[in-house]
């Protein structure tokens, strides 16, 4: 991890590598399982984008997916992570929606 990384969690707040370190270190994991469904990489040069699934269930229960978007760069010959976008499918809120004509 990058020490200018910066991530985008599920809820929308932005962490740093800092804090996300001492989130594994001080916090207690809420997941019974979370496991890699997919992931997709795409490499241009010295950098990647990785984009891929879990799925996981917490120790209430209750299951879910995170999607997610990660972009690596390789810097002095070592790969890092500098960003990182998470988020929850949620129902698509225009699914049903009539299309438009232009």
């Amino acid at each position: 991890m990058a020490d200018d990384f910066v991530g985008v969690g599920v809820d929308g707040v932005h962490y740093t590598k800092a804090q996300a370190v001492n989130e594994c270190k001080t916090h207690e994991s809420n997941f019974e399982f979370n496991h890699l469904r997919k992931v997709d990489i795409r490499l241009y040069g010295d950098m990647a984008i990785a984009q891929g699934s879990e799925g996981w269930k917490l120790k209430t229960g209750k299951p879910g997916e995170f999607i997610w978007t990660d972009t690596w760069l390789k810097r002095n010959g070592t790969w890092q992570i500098v960003a990182a976008e998470d988020l929850m499918p949620v129902p698509d809120p225009f699914a049903n929606a009539p299309l438009r004509k232009k």
